[in-house]
């Protein structure tokens, strides 16, 4: 019924694989440092939270590729034939590449002063 050669074999196997080549080399250190972190200067630290806020985004592009694995699992394409859902593809990975940056972006902002007026 299906071989390692289908489409979706491939892009399930390959968007695991992916998966743990990007948790491994972004989220496995960040994740170590964060713990570093939090033991020497506390959870409410700015390097802390700006370090929470940068893994929180680089979650996005793992979720992408999962979400594609999945899709690929359920909906089998066959080959380039199948151009919805590469389309699909693209639409998903390029949301979440917007979300990242955008987050890794906001986390590297330094945080807007706090009133210490108290009322």
């Amino acid at each position: 019924p299906w071989t390692f050669g289908d489409t979706w074999v491939l892009v399930g196997l390959g968007g695991y694989v992916a998966a743990l080549v990007f948790g491994g080399v972004f989220q496995a250190p960040g994740t170590k440092r964060m713990n570093e972190l939090l033991a020497e200067q506390g959870p409410s630290h700015p390097d802390v939270i700006a370090l929470f806020r940068r893994l929180n985004a680089l979650m996005w592009p793992e979720l992408a590729i999962l979400l594609v694995v999945l899709l690929a699992m359920t909906t089998k394409p066959a080959g380039g034939g199948s151009v919805g859902f590469w389309v699909v593809v693209a639409v998903v990975l390029g949301a979440a590449a917007v979300l990242a940056a955008r987050g890794v972006r906001a986390a590297e902002a330094p945080e807007p002063a706090r009133s210490t007026v108290t009322g």
